[in-house]
């Protein structure tokens, strides 16, 4: 089999080699900034199956940090002809007769979550300046990310308060031993995660934190944290989305791979 993958990060490097090491040839986009030399578009015709990153879009375009030319999805899906694209959750449907498969399961979202929330630790242990153990710590949402991360930070011995808005997560909350933030100052706490993809801390909010504490964005653009607040109060604020390419990218693949090979060989493709 002939796969061509496109874009993403260090999780398509490691995807290529699983594919590879099951005997696939494989062709590369996107991914020059990395020393991997893209292969030309015109190679399309020559794959069996095209495969977009995890997340897969930056606006209109295919999500291509490490890349230095760009790629619209409607382009890729006129050069794709019946090929079946795999996406991890595209969020539209494919265009020109394409087949569009989401590889981005609840499986994959839930195994995703928990290499979220390690990365996540180990910044918090490299970065603050006391220990997780006793720490005051603040979850801003509690959904996947926010769940699998204050369950972490429980087991080290972390106080952890969450805040949510719906009344499940303010349930499941309450039942996990978490406190729950209100507002009214984040003056008491030692580390700030958000996992809210809108903003949640402005300037009056961030104002009430203390000199020390740390503040850690896993939400996709724009994030939770209002980060030119952040930068006038002198904060410390760690950007940090996509951490499974960054802190696991060979697990990170592994689960793409099987997810993607499932759907190969149980979907009519």
């Amino acid at each position: 089999m002939q796969v061509m993958l496109f874009g993403g990060d260090m999780r398509t490097v490691r995807l290529a080699g699983c594919f590879e090491r099951d005997g696939n040839g494989v062709f590369l986009w996107g991914l020059d900034k990395a020393g991997l030399p893209s292969a030309e578009l015109g190679r399309v015709r020559d794959a069996d199956l095209l495969v977009l990153p995890y997340p897969c879009f930056d606006g209109e375009l295919i999500r291509a940090p490490f890349g230095t030319e760009r790629l619209s999805f409607d382009e890729l899906c006129a050069l794709a002809g019946d090929r079946p694209v795999f996406a991890g959750a595209p969020g539209i449907a494919g265009k020109n007769g394409v087949k569009l498969f989401d590889y981005a399961t609840e499986r994959l979202l839930a195994q995703n979550a928990r290499l979220t929330a390690e990365g996540a630790l180990a910044i918090a242990v490299n970065e603050m300046p006391v220990s997780l153990s006793g720490a005051e710590i603040l979850v801003s949402g509690c959904g996947r990310i926010g769940r699998e991360l204050a369950v972490m930070l429980g087991a080290l011995g972390a106080r952890v308060s969450i805040l949510a808005w719906r009344q499940e997560s303010i349930v499941w909350a309450q039942r996990h031993g978490c406190g729950l933030y209100r507002g009214g100052g984040l003056g008491s706490f030692d580390c700030v995660f958000n996992t809210v993809p809108r903003c949640v801390f402005d300037y009056g909010e961030l104002s009430s934190a203390g000199e020390d504490c740390l503040f850690v964005e896993l939400a996709s653009s724009p994030g939770g944290i209002d980060r030119a607040s952040a930068r006038t109060l002198g904060l410390r604020l760690i950007c940090a989305p996509g951490l499974p390419g960054k802190t696991a990218p060979a697990t990170a693949a592994e689960i793409i791979y099987k997810e993607i090979m499932t759907l190969w060989e149980t979907e009519e493709i």
